[in-house]
């Protein structure tokens, strides 16, 4: 297809461009009209006016709770290990700094430097550390790898291996996509910037999410005060999922308070909306059509909800977009570089040691990968075979030597203790739950009709943390990934991620889990694209209705978090939800059957206490087969319980904001 020129016409250069301009006016008003999300922000944008303007008229400000004697030495070994892992980064990236992945190696390095030594520690002292996952410990850990890092950089013991000789260019290559105006970008920013900063602070108000109190802070809660990466109980299945993710919230819950555990999410979106910038650059878009891209990432609703949870979503899409940045790079230096091939690896691995969903989209990568492994770069024409093993085997290893350190030890653990490396996930007949049997009730679109119309319809959607793609996917996202093999053409880097996006796209439908967060990489992937689209199409019509979908979301997002900060702030409770007689008790254990965010205040608060959150419903004869000493029930259970079981009455909160609870000693 023939390359459109340049046109002072609004409406396009070409037939094409005019066609795309028109078809983002009728996504975005066919989803003003129908979204689902767009119903329920109207509902509530009257509300969150009420709660903004009495949080003008009262203003309300709580300090964060610090646990002040444990500051020093909290801060202290953070510092101490923040650094190192810096250091480990920067002194990777210096040594690859002649390669196009000096970037995304020094992010790699610097991330496997965070969650590889307690892993380590745990594998010596099995199967959890044995008291020594400790802050002091950890940031000596993390302080070893510095010199080891600074050697490699200084004496590159592992050269890379090119060619022999450089490909001629191809002379039919299209000339390079014509740059976007600045301005544009600037009017982005102006809004993104803010947003960012909405965001932070709504992170900051409270914590929130589900997931974020039955798992994601829990887990490392109990790593701190034991000093263990405890393995979990038949029960408890979210205690056996890979931890990386909450290996890093670990740190923050050590400075006294649970308030800054978001900000590891926080920072792995706004990480990876620079990685999408530098994935478009990758492709060949110029800087304001990448940053385009980049901001237009940024008003993904999800994307942003995700960011005031502690979820791994976002870390988990951080690690897979830096393996792909880094694929691409390998191959665009010959597919011979070994350094680069043992970053994609650490870079997959520690996506799979942070969340099992990350596996479908590994292994399209380690795929596409293996296709560009199998052939010596160095030898031209049909005189070696189709697999050359002398060539690959090496690669292959080099690979597995990345993969292993970020994921080996909770794979290894479950299969050791539990029969299955995926446990709680059952795969291949091995022990555990069926994934329909984990993720009933998901939200989001069930069927094909359901998942077509989604961008449109936004099915399913409903307020928490989950769903939510904004106007800013079904305006021009759709339309950017749809016209990707035309703009394409002839570009072989855009042609690759292109097929990266389509698989993993795929993968996730194929997985049956249509819920936006468990598809973040894919989603975040195809806003690459966006800035391909424009350029190789300008129009400002399409340019038009982009900047009215992404600041429109992004506004629309903003004001949501304002509003929520200023609810949070007025309903201000500094009590925990649970009965005042939790921090009284000695070290116990607790069975939890009010759910959550009860079961994880009833640690304590300082999480001394053993805390079981089954995951299906317990009866009474469940309880005292338990042989827990301490029962936390909701107030409809009760009633049940007092019948069956020969229960002290300990304690009982009760809120007009939330579900009450009430603490019972079982003899």
């Amino acid at each position: 297809m023939a390359e459109p020129r340049a046109s002072r016409s609004f409406f396009g250069a070409t037939r094409t461009a005019v066609a795309f301009g028109l078809a983002a006016v009728g996504s975005l008003a066919l989803y003003l009209a129908q979204s689902q999300a767009v119903v329920q922000w109207r509902s509530g944008v009257d509300y969150l006016a009420f709660v903004l303007r009495s949080f003008a008229q009262t203003p309300v400000l709580h300090p964060i709770p610090l646990d002040g004697p444990a500051l020093p030495w909290a801060f202290g070994t953070m510092a101490v290990g923040l650094a190192a892992c810096v250091a480990v980064g920067w002194f990777v990236s210096r040594g690859m700094r002649a390669s196009r992945g000096a970037a995304p190696m020094g992010w790699v390095a610097g991330l496997a430097a965070a969650v590889v030594p307690p892993m380590l520690i745990a594998s010596a002292r099995w199967p959890d550390g044995q008291g020594s996952v400790t802050n002091g410990v950890l940031a000596i850990g993390h302080a070893l790898l510095v010199p080891l890092a600074w050697w490699w950089a200084r004496s590159q013991p592992f050269n890379r291996v090119v060619r022999t000789a450089p490909l001629p260019p191809r002379s039919s290559a299209p000339p390079p996509l014509a740059d976007l105006p600045r301005g544009w970008a600037t009017i982005l920013l102006v809004v993104a910037v803010p947003l960012a900063v909405l965001v932070l602070v709504n992170g900051l108000s409270s914590i929130k999410g589900y997931d974020s109190f039955s798992d994601h802070i829990a887990r490392p809660a109990r790593w701190l005060a034991t000093g263990r990466l405890v393995p979990g109980v038949a029960e408890e299945v979210v205690t056996h999922y890979p931890g990386n993710f909450e290996l890093l919230v670990r740190w923050t819950l050590s400075l006294g308070t649970d308030r800054f555990a978001f900000l590891v999410a926080y920072g792995s979106s706004a990480a990876s909306t620079w990685v999408v910038y530098r994935l478009a650059r990758e492709v060949d878009q110029g800087r304001v059509a990448a940053l385009v891209s980049a901001l237009a990432a940024a008003s993904l609703q999800v994307l942003a909800y995700q960011s005031v949870v502690v979820y791994s979503d976002s870390f988990t899409a951080l690690c897979l977009l830096l393996a792909t940045w880094l694929l691409l790079v390998w191959i665009r230096e010959g597919a011979a570089d070994r350094r680069l091939v043992f970053g994609f690896g650490l870079a997959l691995g520690l996506a799979m040691g942070a969340k099992y969903s990350a596996g479908p989209p590994a292994v399209v990568l380690g795929l596409l990968w293996t296709w560009h492994a199998c052939r010596d770069v160095t030898r031209e024409g049909f005189e070696q075979p189709l697999v050359d093993v002398r060539w690959l085997a090496p690669q292959l290893a080099w690979l597995v030597a990345g993969v292993l350190p970020g994921m080996a030890f909770w794979y290894a653990r479950n299969l050791v203790l539990q029969g299955n490396p995926f446990y709680p996930l059952s795969v291949a007949g091995l022990p555990g739950i069926p994934l329909g049997s984990l993720l009933a009730g998901a939200p989001g679109p069930k069927t094909l009709g359901e998942i077509v119309s989604y961008p449109w319809l936004e099915t399913g959607h409903g307020p928490g943390f989950e769903t939510g793609l904004g106007a800013t996917v079904a305006t021009i996202v759709v339309l950017a990934v749809l016209a990707g093999p035309l703009v394409a053409n002839r570009r072989p880097r855009l042609r690759l991620l292109w097929l990266v996006w389509g698989l993993t796209f795929l993968a996730w439908v194929q997985s049956g889990v249509m819920v936006p967060r468990y598809g973040l990489y894919p989603i975040l992937l195809a806003f690459v694209f966006v800035g391909a689209l424009l350029s190789a199409y300008p129009s400002g019509l399409l340019r038009s209705v982009a900047t009215i979908a992404i600041t429109g979301t992004m506004l629309a997002v903003g004001f949501e978090m304002a509003g929520g900060t200023a609810y949070s702030a007025l309903l201000y409770d500094p009590r925990p939800p649970v009965p005042a007689a939790i921090d009284s008790l000695p070290a116990t254990q607790i069975l939890n059957l009010a759910g959550e965010p009860a079961g994880y205040y009833a640690m304590g608060h300082d999480y001394r206490h053993r805390v079981l959150s089954p995951f299906r419903q317990f009866s009474p004869d469940d309880a005292r087969a338990a042989k827990l000493p301490y029962l936390l029930l909701p107030p409809a259970r009760e009633a049940e319980f007092r019948r069956a079981l020969p229960l002290q009455f300990m304690g009982r909160y009760g809120s007009d904001n939330g579900p009450g609870s009430s603490l019972w000693h079982l003899p």
